[in-house]
């Protein structure tokens, strides 16, 4: 998609996906019953979605220049 919409629109999916596959890797170390402390689970918290920020640049920065846009 081309524009500054298109890139909302796409750096929104791409981050959704991020933060349900972080959040996914989350739940499976809490099947294990760790990281179940508040103050575990709060860091962990804002962990999930500082690295979904960082997935979805990498993501993007290379799905883009594969495409010669970068």
């Amino acid at each position: 998609m081309k524009g500054p919409a298109g890139f909302i629109i796409v750096a929104g999916y791409v981050w959704s996906l991020s933060f349900h596959l972080m959040n996914g890797l989350r739940h499976l170390y809490w099947d294990y019953g760790r990281g179940l402390a508040v103050k575990t689970a709060t860091m962990t918290a804002w962990l999930i979605y500082i690295a979904s920020v960082v997935l979805t640049a990498v993501i993007l920065y290379f799905g883009y220049s594969a495409m010669g846009a970068a």
